[in-house]
């Protein structure tokens, strides 16, 4: 009786195993799709559109007005909805630093504030509890930088990254291809 438990534990722990780094997989492919949806979408529609990380879930923001600020983006098809991080994983965004020959237009957000779809009596750039990390502009560019997913809770096993260009396309990279 004590074997045949035995057994079963050590077929079961490494199935675990890989059904989380499974689960850590399709998540990080969601991501990569998640990015090139809103990217692609922005470019689309002419909306500038966001993306808020926080400990638990990653927020589509559509930019609403100035009195309104950024709002959670809602859509009933498509790819651009939260993305709940699974238990197991954390995640920080990094900046990317690059030269300025690479660099989005800076007067490219201007630009479109000043245009006749966002020209409202209010000039506050929405709500400040409200940050987004990550922004996709009408004119295609994005805020370049790195999304990395960790697979422990202090934040040193990188399991995979998703690279946004500043043109907005992602790119992702998982650890055994690093």
């Amino acid at each position: 009786m004590v074997t045949l438990f035995a057994l079963m534990a050590a077929f079961l722990v490494p199935n675990l195993s890989v059904s989380e780094q499974s689960k850590t997989d399709t998540f990080a492919t969601h991501v990569e799709i998640l990015f090139g949806e809103m990217s692609e979408y922005s470019v689309y529609s002419g909306e500038l559109l966001a993306l808020r990380i926080t400990d638990t879930q990653l927020i589509p923001l559509r930019f609403a007005s100035y009195e309104d600020g950024f709002q959670p983006y809602s859509a009933d098809t498509g790819s651009i909805k939260p993305l709940a991080l699974p238990a197991q994983l954390s995640v920080r965004w990094e900046d990317e630093d690059i030269d300025a020959s690479q660099q989005a237009d800076p007067d490219a957000l201007t630009r479109w504030q000043e245009s006749d779809d966002t020209i409202t009596s209010s000039k506050e750039f929405g709500r400040k509890e409200v940050v987004p990390e990550v922004f996709f502009y009408p004119s295609g560019e994005a805020s370049a930088g790195t999304l990395i997913l960790y697979s422990d809770d202090v934040n040193t096993s990188v399991s995979h990254k998703i690279t946004l260009n500043p043109l907005g396309r992602p790119s992702l990279e998982r650890d055994n291809e690093a």
